[in-house]
């Protein structure tokens, strides 16, 4: 029997997420048997897996998608705002950016 430990880890080899162990049966260690006790091996982890590097992938994306999204000036609104030092001013209304435009 062999034990089979699976850890992802990124490119600069920080483990990232540690699955479950598994015990694979060799049988009595003949290549079919091996052959047979992988390819169950791989029907089973695999999915794991794939949903273990989606999920981190789309935390990802999420959290870059959050940093991007920055306030852009649309130059119609102007708005009154006071200083922390009591001073008026003037400035263009800021909005977050839509689709296709430019951020500032």
């Amino acid at each position: 029997m062999a034990k089979i430990e699976i850890i992802i880890k990124d490119s600069r080899g920080e483990e990232l997420t540690r699955l479950q162990s598994i015990d694979l049966e060799l049988g009595s260690q003949s290549l079919d048997e091996i052959e047979t006790a992988v390819e169950k091996l791989k029907q089973k982890m695999l999915p794991q897996i794939s949903s273990e590097l989606l999920s981190k992938a789309q935390r990802e994306f999420t959290q870059e998608k959050k940093k991007t999204q920055t306030s852009v000036c649309n130059g119609t609104n102007i708005v009154k705002v006071k200083t922390i030092h009591g001073h008026d001013s003037r400035v263009p209304l800021l909005r977050k950016p839509q689709q296709g435009r430019e951020s500032i």
